[in-house]
This record gives C-alpha cells, sequence and structure tokens, in this order.
C-alpha cells in the first residue's frame, strides 16, 4: 500500500501516513541522545485517542505527538524523546503539514464513529433478545425496560 503523505521532521524523525494506519521512524544520533530507540513504530488509526501538534518557533522545533488508547500521555507535555511523536524543524515546516494533522484527525474520528456505529448494532441487537424474552413471557415488561434502559445508556 503506497503512503498518504510523508514527512521528514528534519531531525532524524520521519512520519508516513497510510490509510490505515501511520508509521514513525526514529534514526540518528541525536534521537539516541535523548533516548529515543532508532527504528520504526507504527499506530494504526482505531488505537489513536488523540493528536497534538505544535508548529515550529522562530528558537525551537515544533512536533506531532500521537495519543495511544491507555497510554498516560494524553494531558502530558511534549518533551523530546518520546516514541509517540516527531520532531519537526522549522525548515521542514510546510503546509502540507496542516493537511497531514487534519487527514489523521479525520481518521480518528472516523474510528470512533465505527465504534460508536458497532456499540449502537450491539444495543439493538441486545434489545430485540430481550425483547423476544419478553414475549415469550420468561422476563416481565418491567425487567425488558429496565434492561433496555441499560443497554441504551439512558
Amino acid at each position: 500500500m503506497d503512503a498518504v503523505f510523508k514527512l521528514d521532521g528534519g531531525l532524524g524523525d520521519i512520519l508516513i501516513v497510510y490509510e490505515d494506519r501511520i508509521v514513525i521512524k526514529h534514526s540518528g544520533i541525536l534521537n539516541t541522545l535523548v533516548g529515543v530507540t532508532n527504528g520504526e513504530k507504527t499506530i494504526f488509526y482505531t488505537d489513536l485517542t488523540a493528536i497534538k501538534f505544535a508548529t515550529p518557533k522562530l528558537l525551537s522545533s515544533g512536533y506531532i505527538q500521537f495519543t495511544i488508547m491507555g497510554n498516560s500521555e494524553a494531558n502530558a507535555v511534549y518533551s523530546s524523546g518520546q516514541e509517540n511523536a516527531i520532531v519537526i524543524k522549522k525548515k521542514n515546516y510546510t503546509g502540507e503539514v496542516q493537511q497531514i494533522i487534519d487527514y489523521i484527525q479525520e481518521k480518528i474520528k472516523a474510528c470512533k464513529s465505527n465504534t460508536q456505529n458497532s456499540n449502537n448494532s450491539n444495543a439493538a441487537d441486545e434489545i430485540l433478545k430481550y425483547k423476544k424474552l419478553m414475549d415469550e413471557g420468561i422476563i416481565t415488561p418491567e425487567e425488558f425496560e429496565k434492561k433496555k434502559i441499560d443497554l441504551l445508556n439512558l
């Protein structure tokens, strides 16, 4: 599968964006010095919960930081040496960076929407099962209503 975007952050960090995942590649002495293991990490959009972005400033680099389900990075302040982030040097910051951010955010939203739709389908299936049990006299209408409210999170 071909990459949709490829971003060279300029400091040994490369972000490759595919339709179903991102790949972060870390290399070089600078990454080694700040404690990032050289290599690559694949993260699927279904595992991403958030993305943070800071534009490069006159005297400092920017970054793109990815938060993964179950990680405590969601409220963390960015610092160099994070394996789920890439650094972006000012000279490597282009208009394409914002396109990449927007693309990834849309993918995250789509994954969340698909999960919610799946959960709604599962709830509907469960309600139908309990309706059948009520129709057969196995549970009371009150028990059915209680279960329906629980399943719909009302």
